[in-house]
């Protein structure tokens, strides 16, 4: 019994024994497998893994504002970097950290770049390729960044930078000279060493070629035996025609000479584009009397005119007869010296007049010269159907500062016009002052140079533009010409 004993003695003290060692290997490993930049159990990081793939200080503690964390050398998560508030003035450029907060600006440091934007043409649009580097001040360095230049065999156009061509290659594939200016007739253009095109070659467009053509604003309707649209009949060149063929005139025009007219053949003709009033002694509708033609005339007969238009020079109008008519179709405001509901004052006639008798004109319309306008009294009228921004000196609501007139302007005095309306033109607009204005009433999107929020980027502006950069037009607004889509 006690061999056996001391045997299981020895058995339980040599499983004690391995089971010891085997322990102070696995904690041999543990310690080794931190550093592998592997995440393995029980640890918060790796060199640059972290649990939940999250650097960031404050999602990691709401205590901190700002800051990345670190991992130390036994896997444990280092808050040294982190900021609570308050804490943002430590901030510093030249920690290799990108930071951004409150007034602590960034767009870089060391090797570090915000949104890992590293080539020259994500940081500004008039640079074709290389990558920027970092400043001691943490501001971008483009000294690396190549600029567009004439002579690469490339067309660009970014920013000021505006090519037609670059050696042998053109914009949108245009060598015709008749591509870039409808002046020429034929040839091709070539590159300028400075990138403008060169039209030496071309050649001009002109009457007498025997090429019906548009240039210099000028539509040739015919050149020799070419005809505009292919067209030579009289009848389809002109509703006035019923036949004939056409020539063609030395200077490109169309000669009609052979055509012959509607007009002269006894018919009058109502047609969809054409139509006849009369035609030598036929008339339309059968009516002679002057009176039966319109309602102004009182007796005479019509004739016809060789254009075949209503001659009405026989007809008496019944203007000038004395007698005031106040028809349907036709009404007078006076006759001689007779006014309509006998009123005579030019007040009664029109209210922006305050004195004055009104004359009858020899087509029986009211004459006006005599009258005398309330515009120019001195005295601001605001009547009901009669109203003045100004008069003389006078002016509504006692405003004659410009700024107070209107919130475009930021100085200068109102005049007023002869006819009482505020004449603007001795003000001097906020627009053009180079401060961009954000005010309740009155907002500029740029002035100038500056830009609101100094957002220059076309994408800034309108997310449908991929590159590019705005410029600001005469009346403060964007312009998005050189933005690509």
């Amino acid at each position: 019994m006690n061999l056996l004993r001391k045997s299981r003695l020895g058995f339980f003290a040599l499983a004690c024994s391995l089971a010891l060692l085997a322990c102070d290997d696995k904690g041999s490993n543990d310690k080794k497998l931190c550093g592998n930049n592997e995440l393995d159990e029980g640890e918060a990081c790796d060199s640059t893994k972290f649990a939940g793939g999250n650097t960031d200080c404050k999602s990691y503690d709401s205590v901190y504002v700002s800051g990345t964390l670190k991992c130390d050398a036994s896997c444990k998560i280092d808050t040294s970097a982190c900021k609570k508030e308050g804490q943002e003035d430590e901030l510093k450029c030249g920690d290799g950290i990108v930071q951004n907060v409150g007034t602590h600006k960034e767009n870089c440091d060391g090797t570090a770049f915000l949104e890992n934007k590293t080539q020259c043409n994500q940081w500004d649009t008039k640079y074709t390729s290389g990558a920027v580097t970092c400043n001691n001040d943490c501001t971008v360095n483009y000294d690396a960044c190549v600029l567009p230049e004439c002579g690469d065999g490339i067309v660009q156009n970014v920013g000021d930078h505006k090519e037609n061509c670059d050696m042998t290659t053109f914009l949108d594939d245009k060598t015709q000279c008749i591509q870039w200016d409808t002046k020429y007739a034929s040839g091709a253009v070539t590159c300028n060493n400075d990138c403008t095109l060169n039209y030496d070659t071309c050649v001009l467009a002109k009457c007498g070629d025997g090429v019906v053509q548009e240039y210099d604003g000028t539509i040739e309707e015919c050149d020799g035996n070419a005809f505009l649209e292919g067209v030579t009949d009289c009848k389809t060149w002109s509703d006035k025609f019923k036949s004939g063929t056409l020539t063609c005139n030395t200077d490109c025009t169309m000669n009609e000479s052979a055509c012959v007219p509607k007009c002269g053949d006894g018919v009058v003709q109502v047609e969809d584009n054409y139509s006849e009033e009369c035609d030598d002694t036929a008339i339309l509708g059968d009516i002679t009397n002057c009176s039966d033609w319109s309602n102004e005339y009182i007796s005479g007969t019509l004739s016809c005119t060789a254009d075949c238009k209503m001659d009405v020079s026989a007809c008496k109008s019944k203007c000038g007869d004395g007698v005031l008519q106040d028809e349907e179709h036709y009404k007078e405001e006076c006759d001689g010296s007779i006014f309509f509901a006998d009123e005579t004052a030019c007040a009664e006639w029109d209210t922006k007049y305050a004195s004055g008798t009104v004359t009858c004109n020899n087509d029986c319309t009211l004459n006006y010269d005599t009258c005398t306008p309330k515009c120019g009294d001195g005295v601001l009228q605001d009547e009901e159907h009669y109203k003045e921004e100004c008069d003389g000196d006078k002016f509504y609501a006692d405003v004659n500062a410009c700024s107070e007139w209107s919130n475009v302007y930021k100085a200068g005095t109102l005049s007023c016009t002869t006819d009482c309306k505020v004449d603007e033109s001795t003000c001097t607009p906020k627009c053009g002052d180079g401060v961009v204005q954000t005010e309740n009433n009155y907002e500029e999107d740029c002035d100038g140079s500056a830009f609101l929020l100094d957002e220059t980027t076309c994408n800034g502006w309108d997310t449908q533009y991929t590159s590019g950069n705005v410029t600001c037009n005469s009346d403060c607004t964007i312009n998005y010409d050189a933005c690509v889509k």
